[in-house]
């Protein structure tokens, strides 16, 4: 729900469902799988997703209409400066924040072990004061959104571990709370009519779960189980 802002957003009052698998081997519980639909419910307005596979593409969120929920670049929260700096626990995973390429992955001064990634022709976006990088990272390789690059840490001048974030648009910083990011394709036409009835079987899955939940007690669902490979 890229339009939703669990760190800032987040209201007295506000309700959930989800709808996700349980993965079963030999009829033991092995773990939770996928969430396969969300309805949030904030200050007022209904948020929902939905995952479905396009034939030949990998599988996304997508709301009811077909939309795609996966913006170019992950919300994030800044403060009026550069930057912003996350505290964190060190060894926390650090995530891309969107597709792109590492422009570097090393010791860069005061930042310390800091990750730089290009993400297109104007964006990019760097990472500081890590403890270490993920195996394998290194400059030119190709990283997806939400890949982990590295792992907060303390080094460089940084007082405590926390992560220093930051977002660049044609070498300027900017603030992407203030930048309308494009969201990748919907569901094509021809796909829509078995988007709808997958939208319409998982909404009705939801309402079944929500109608089981006491009142008192925020309403988390479970719906869908699958044998674990």
């Amino acid at each position: 729900m890229p339009n939703l802002d669990f760190l800032v957003d987040l209201r007295n009052g506000d309700r959930y469902s989800l709808l996700y698998e349980q993965r079963f081997r030999n009829g033991v519980f092995v773990g939770n799988g996928r969430i396969l639909a969300a309805h949030f419910d904030n200050a007022g307005t209904r948020y929902e997703a939905y995952l479905y596979q396009v034939p030949g593409t990998e599988a996304g969120y997508y709301d009811r209409e077909g939309r795609s929920l996966r913006q170019q670049f992950l919300k994030s929260v800044y403060r009026p400066h550069l930057g912003v700096d996350y505290a964190a626990p060190s060894g926390t995973p650090v995530a891309a924040v969107g597709d792109g390429r590492v422009v570097s992955a090393g010791w860069s001064k005061g930042f310390g072990r800091c990750v730089e990634i290009r993400h297109n022709g104007s964006y990019c976006s760097a990472y500081g004061h890590l403890s270490g990088f993920a195996p394998g990272l290194r400059q030119g390789a190709a990283v997806k959104q939400g890949q982990i690059i590295g792992y907060v840490g303390s080094t460089g001048w940084a007082t405590g571990p926390h992560l220093d974030f930051r977002f660049k648009r044609d070498g300027r910083p900017v603030n992407p709370m203030h930048v309308r990011f494009p969201t990748t394709e919907p569901v094509p036409r021809q796909h829509l009519a078995a988007f709808r009835e997958h939208v319409a079987r998982l909404q009705g899955e939801l309402l079944v779960t929500r109608t089981k939940t006491d009142d008192t007690t925020p309403p988390g669902a479970l719906a869908a189980s699958s044998q674990a490979p």
